[in-house]
């Protein structure tokens, strides 16, 4: 009986039907292992979004690129310690809100160009992004003590001198995007 099938084989006789080439374009979306059954897009659940990495620990970037600085700490309460020069820092004094102060001339220059509707992404130690938008701007007197949050919403404020002397700084205010 073997002889005689492999002769039919050999002399080109079909033994039965040849699955076709499935076109890939032309496949279903999926299906389903252990029934076979055709899952409809409707039926297929997306993947969740996967989770964003972490941004670059004690940072404070903007879009634009104006400022893309490191951030440290400043924890003289009595104000006569010098401010770090290579980056930002969250003066740790003041309750109730993040307050970053920084060098103009220098790293928070950038500040000066930033208007309300700006916006600022703070990384945190562990690189989880803050994003905050820019919704108040003022000058503002050292000498005047700390300024008012321009609403009970705001979450950051940003100090850089305007004058040389440090009397008087731009203060922005920032609320959460």
């Amino acid at each position: 009986m073997s002889a005689l099938l492999a002769s039919l084989l050999f002399a080109g006789v079909d033994a039965g039907p040849r699955p076709h080439p499935v076109d890939a374009s032309a496949r279903p979306a999926a299906y389903t292992f252990t029934t076979g059954e055709l899952l409809t897009d409707d039926s297929v659940e997306p993947a969740p979004p996967a989770e964003a990495p972490p941004g670059p620990p004690d940072r404070l970037r903007t879009p634009g690129g104006s400022l893309d600085l490191p951030v440290g700490a400043y924890s003289d309460c009595s104000g006569r310690a010098e401010v770090p020069r290579e980056g930002a820092a969250i003066d740790t004094c003041l309750d109730g809100r993040l307050y970053f102060i920084g060098h103009n001339p220098g790293p928070f220059a950038g500040l000066l160009v930033m208007g309300v509707g700006s916006q600022i992404t703070y990384y945190d130690g562990h690189g989880i992004a803050h994003a905050w938008r820019i919704v108040q701007t003022r000058t503002w007197s050292r000498w005047a003590g700390s300024p008012p949050l321009a609403s009970a919403d705001v979450v950051a404020q940003f100090q850089t001198c305007i004058t040389l002397d440090g009397n008087w700084v731009e203060i922005l205010d920032a609320v959460p995007i």
